[in-house]
């Protein structure tokens, strides 16, 4: 089902793959078809006749002690596909020495050397059922080179020491592995490709160089699904072509993962979701990421996590990322988040939840947040973002927020609750323009809206500098499209949050408030309660003499404004509020029936602006306006909007 549903995501989808020369693995060019080589011929270790002692029972298992008894285990499950006796498959295993798989003595590079022995993944014909201890033993030299799509006996398209394990491995050290897979649609980790049912890896640590295409899930660990705890990723993980794929330090498609740490490179080229502990997953508790994450949407410990009935294959109600922690480069090229890339809910009995998670490594994109970068929900119940901290210095070209760079409603419906609580900033948020310390981007585009959204107890520590919208909590909102059907008790609140950091915009036309620098209301229900500004909130912008020239020339056709709050920078675009008077008086308006209201609220930062009223058109009228208050800078016409100061 997962498989089928990333299909339908990625329209541009194209899987792809490569092979190999026959003395060197090829360096392949990136590119959106299956190149034309050769998968590299390599010998294969032979079975041993018997393995090193045990009877295979979790009190006396079977004892590996050679290369030639591990390729036993692999026979053994082989021969037990074919006649559906799973003794050997189901029992367990335990290593009693280390392997070497092949000679990593000197300075082997299976990147561009092959070596004398290939690796078949354990279980290719089968599932492994049982327990497999490794003792704390390693095992080197594992090569696996191969085509997904090669038409072989066996080829379940996972690959690892393990193929496919719907039982536990643990305790196994791999060092100095090297798995490259072309074709479309597997699965590659360094313990086991693919987990399946109960399937559990425990305890492992792998320093694997992985490098995959199109449609794949590659882990340091494991490729896809199971549970994962207790491991640690130090390898390298790449993508050979511009393709989608999910990529992740531990898990590339994971379900639960937990107490695990990446200091691995994760680099996807492609349409590629990627993350330091895991590319796409749902639950993941107490996971620290030291490692450096490229992809089209990256995050620090998850780079997707979508609860949708198309793609998720587990009995969940709750998908929660908790209490985690980056302290790595996050770089995207669309999206990029210190937790978590993008986090989505298209499913109506699902809760989905951040608690907990702190930033410290720096992030950098086209849009970008210190914990989440996209969070959208279309059919959801509920949504929390809560108690985490964003420490890090957070870069976007457009769009850059402390805790959330958007959150966005779907295109049909936008339903559940959002709740963003306890949440706080204390780095540097800059972007082109967009920037907050809290929420960046607000934005609804249903046409049928039953949505709350709860900021709560918030606060913003650091510097906020945007080009045009810039705010202490969030930068820019809108609501619904214009004429959207609104169900009662729909709106925004912002409950108690402060701000204490400069907040600045830098352009013509731009937009700062200690707590939000923009609010679009479309009908939309905002209430400010007790919210606190000591930043001082400045809207700036140079003007060269030659553009004062050129605009003092076209006069109104030109104007230019800025606009400063303390509390909010600019209110507008709200809905009118009809009152039944042909007066239409604006004062009635906004004392009965206020869209926007503000309840104890203060401020106590200094609001400027730069000054060029002195420059005036022919006709004598400045080009230059600039709006500031101490709670609102500037408030929309009678016809706009409406909004109270209690």
């Amino acid at each position: 089902m997962k498989k089928i549903f990333v299909l339908l995501l990625v329209l541009s989808l194209i899987f792809c793959g490569g092979c190999s020369k026959k003395e060197e693995t090829p360096v392949l060019e990136e590119t959106a078809s299956k190149p034309s080589v050769e998968v590299p011929v390599v010998s294969y270790h032979t079975a041993a006749q018997e393995f090193a002692g045990g009877s295979g029972t979790a009190e006396d298992p079977y004892q590996i002690a050679d290369v030639s008894q591990l390729v036993l285990l692999g026979e053994k499950m082989e021969e037990e596909a074919e006649t559906y006796d799973y003794d050997y498959t189901n029992a367990c295993y335990v290593l009693t020495a280390d392997l070497d798989l092949n000679d990593v003595s000197g300075d082997a590079d299976y990147q561009r050397q092959v070596p004398e022995y290939g690796w078949r993944p354990l279980g290719q014909g089968s599932i492994f059922g049982g327990e497999f201890d490794g003792a704390g033993h390693v095992i080197r030299g594992m090569y696996i080179f191969a085509d997904a799509d090669a038409e072989t006996e066996y080829n379940n398209r996972s690959y690892g020491l393990f193929s496919r394990v719907n039982g536990t491995v643990r305790n196994v050290k791999m060092e100095h592995t090297y798995i490259y897979i072309v074709g479309t649609g597997s699965a590659a980790g360094s313990v086991a490709g693919d987990l399946v049912l109960e399937g559990a890896v425990e305890n492992c640590q792998s320093d694997a160089v992985i490098c995959v295409g199109g449609g794949m899930s590659a882990g340091g660990i494991v490729g896809e699904n199971g549970s994962v705890s207790n491991c640690a990723f130090s390898g390298v993980i790449t993508q050979h072509d511009n393709t989608f794929a999910q990529l992740g330090g531990i898990t590339g498609y994971g379900t639960a993962v937990s107490n695990c740490q990446n200091s691995g490179s994760i680099t996807g080229t492609g349409s590629s979701y990627a993350g330091g502990i895991a590319g796409w997953s749902g639950q993941i508790k107490d996971c620290i990421n030291v490692g450096t994450v490229y992809g089209d949407v990256a995050g620090g410990i998850v780079g997707n996590v979508f609860a949708a009935g198309t793609n998720l294959e587990l009995e969940v109600t709750e998908y929660i990322i908790e209490n985690c922690k980056n302290e790595g480069s996050i770089t995207a090229s669309t999206m990029a988040a210190g937790i978590v890339g993008h986090f989505a809910n298209d499913e109506e009995d699902i809760d989905m939840v951040v608690r907990g998670c702190e930033n410290h490594g720096a992030v950098s994109a086209n849009m970008c947040a210190g914990i989440v970068g996209t969070l959208a929900c279309e059919r959801a119940d509920d949504m929390t973002v809560e108690f985490c901290v964003n420490y890090a210095d957070i870069v976007g070209d457009t769009k850059a927020g402390g805790i959330v760079c958007e959150l966005l409603g779907g295109l049909s419906e936008q339903n559940g609750d959002v709740t963003i609580r306890g949440c706080e900033n204390r780095g540097a948020i800059t972007a082109g323009d967009y920037a907050s310390g809290v929420v960046t981007y607000f934005m609804l585009m249903a046409s049928e809206i039953d949505l709350t959204v709860d900021v709560e107890a918030c606060k913003n520590h650091g510097a906020i500098t945007a080009g045009k919208y810039a705010g202490g909590i969030m930068g820019f909102s809108t609501g619904g499209v214009m004429d959207a059907k609104l169900s009662d008790g729909c709106g925004i609140t912002f409950d108690h949050c402060e701000n204490t950091a400069p907040i600045t915009a830098t352009s013509s036309n731009s937009f700062a408030g200690g707590i939000a620098g923009n609010f679009y209301s479309k009908g939309i229900e905002a209430l400010f309660t007790g919210c606190k500004n000591s930043g001082n909130v400045c809207v700036e912008f140079s003007l060269s003499q030659d553009v004062i020239d050129e605009t003092v020339s076209q006069g109104a056709v030109m104007t230019l404004s800025q606009m400063a709050g303390g509390i909010v920078g600019r209110i507008g675009d709200g809905l009118f509020l009809d009152t039944g008077s042909e007066a239409q008086d604006e004062k009635y308006i906004n004392a009965q029936n206020a869209l926007i209201v503000f309840t104890g609220c203060s401020n106590t930062g200094s609001i400027t602006a730069t000054d060029y009223s002195s420059y005036v058109d022919e006709n004598g009228t400045s080009i230059w306006q600039n709006y500031i208050g101490d709670i609102v800078g500037y408030a929309a016409g009678e016809k706009d909007c409406s909004y109270r100061i209690d």
